[in-house]
């Protein structure tokens, strides 16, 4: 019982462990996307081939991102940048004017799945940045992670839709 007890115990750990990496990961992003969208010198706006070469750094840098873009009120895109061969759509979802807002799983027309971090531009226009992130990326972010060779961890959105996970992560 002891034994079954401290198992149980380690596994909680590292169940928090991955959690707070996780949240850590959402906030750093969320944050990123809040100074990556900045105005320019004097509050003047920043064109957007200046804003898509600033994304392009930005997705060099995040290799677990598939998309980061900056889409208008009406949800066309102003400036963004994907990884090569995808076609990622700017999300549906808008963000609060406070804080930023994960999406719930997308799939995508390709037939591929994401999730979208994203943030509001501007107070007034209702543009929004975000980063598209697949489900392929969140699977290799558990994979970081060490746990038991019996257990398995599963990442879902809030409506209980598995976005990852580490068993057979396919037939989900």
């Amino acid at each position: 019982d002891l034994q079954h007890e401290a198992y149980e115990q380690r596994y909680l750990e590292r169940v928090g462990a991955l959690r707070l990496a996780l949240d850590a990961e959402l906030e750093a992003t969320i944050r990123l996307l809040r100074r990556v969208g900045q105005v320019g010198p004097e509050g003047s706006e920043v064109p957007a081939p200046d804003l898509a070469a600033r994304f392009r750094r930005r997705l060099l840098s995040h290799p677990d991102w598939s998309a980061i873009g900056l889409s208008d009120a009406e949800g066309r895109v102003v400036a963004a940048a994907t990884r090569p061969g995808d076609t990622v759509p700017p999300p549906r979802a808008a963000a609060s004017r406070d804080g930023g807002l994960v999406s719930d799983l997308v799939r995508l027309d390709n037939g591929s799945f994401m999730t979208y971090v994203v943030v509001p531009a501007d107070g007034e226009s209702g543009a929004r940045l975000y980063v598209a992130i697949s489900s392929q990326a969140w699977l290799a972010f558990f994979n970081r992670y060490p746990i038991g060779a019996e257990a398995t961890l599963t990442l879902s959105d809030r409506h209980g839709v598995i976005i990852a996970r580490t068993l057979n992560n396919e037939r989900w």
